[in-house]
């Protein structure tokens, strides 16, 4: 460690806090930098799978415009952009890093987050209703000031120790048992806003949408081989297991909003079936996403999310979706071989 007069102690190098400004624009250019290096790499290694993402984006994106055209469309893209941007938050934990650093992260984070929502944001601003195009660039700047992981400290302390709590979840539920002891204060603060703002259909489908994407940043922690192998399952059951009892969590977990907006627009009961089913969709791929890349012990990285984000793009065209979940079966089951092949009877 060496001393910084007048500025503090640092690891192994010495930054002074007055330049964290000065650290935060040329890290942003190296992370453009290292993005395209990727996409050039790919593009020369794997030019078909880049067709195929780059099509399903451009796809993707056509639709959030086709979906302005409509008010309750309107709020479905600035609630896409919150859900978004508070699933790549959540998922950070490089914020401790940064500030020793010394770069200003939260300057880092709202740039990021604002390039971020970005293809959300001007489909927004070209449509009727311009004012919620700053939905995402508000929501960059408060989650950026935000603790990365949106944890409150007594709340990271309390996924770090057993809840005096039981909570109603089977007992080999780790994602969920450690998942909602991290974002229960969350969960209940978006519980009250449904009930609060339950007049409105609108903003009751944002906290739906926001309820039923929490439960996807459960699967970026790391995990064990002992808990993999103590559901005695082969590779095929294991995942069946997993995916089906994720989504009658899912139901359950999302339930009490869709009974509110059941009962106070029951002409629009359909609208958050769509969301359960498209949210299954996504818990469903995360859970084949997770296994895919999965290493013992290891916290997903950063391919994690952008592997569920293109897929969930992909279903503009179902049978596109149909055939990437198909491939992610194949190598889940393929990487947890290792792991499970002993149970196959």
């Amino acid at each position: 460690m060496l001393p910084d007069a007048g500025h503090g102690w640092y690891v192994g190098i010495r930054i002074p806090l007055s330049s964290t400004r000065a650290v935060t624009i040329p890290l942003l250019l190296l992370q453009l930098r290292i993005v395209r290096r990727v996409a050039a790499e790919l593009l020369r290694t794997e030019p078909v799978a880049v067709v195929v993402v780059l099509t399903m984006l451009a796809l993707g994106q056509w639709r959030l415009f086709v979906l302005t055209g409509d008010a309750t469309g309107r709020w479905f893209v600035a609630a896409c952009s919150v859900a978004v941007l508070a699933s790549v938050h959540s998922a950070r934990g490089d914020e401790r890093f940064l500030r020793i650093a010394g770069v200003a992260h939260r300057r880092l984070f709202a740039a990021e987050y604002f390039v971020l929502c970005l293809p959300f944001s001007v489909p927004l601003l070209l449509s009727a209703g311009p004012h919620l195009a700053a939905v995402g660039p508000v929501s960059a700047a408060l989650l950026a000031i935000l603790p990365a992981g949106l944890v409150p400290p007594f709340a990271a302390q309390r996924a770090q120790r057993r809840s005096p709590v039981a909570l109603p979840l089977p007992d080999t539920a780790f994602e969920w048992l450690a998942g909602i002891r991290r974002t229960g204060f969350w969960l209940i603060l978006l519980y009250l806003a449904a009930a609060l703002l339950s007049h409105r259909f609108e903003p009751l489908l944002v906290v739906l949408m926001l309820v039923v994407l929490t439960p996807v940043a459960f699967y970026q922690d790391g995990e064990g081989s002992t808990l993999v192998e103590v559901f005695a399952l082969p590779p095929g059951a294991f995942l069946r297991h997993k995916i089906g009892r994720s989504i009658m969590l899912l139901w359950a977990l999302a339930a009490p909003v869709v009974v509110l907006s059941m009962l106070r627009h029951p002409s629009l009961w359909y609208a958050p079936l769509t969301v359960l089913l498209l949210g299954s969709f996504v818990i469903a791929t995360a859970i084949l996403v997770k296994y895919t890349f999965y290493r013992e012990g290891e916290r997903a990285g950063i391919a994690s999310p952008l592997a569920v984000g293109a897929v969930t793009a992909s279903l503009v065209l179902p049978p596109v979706a149909a055939l990437l979940l198909h491939r992610l079966w194949k190598q889940s089951v393929r990487n947890l071989g290792p792991y499970l092949d002993a149970f196959d009877r």
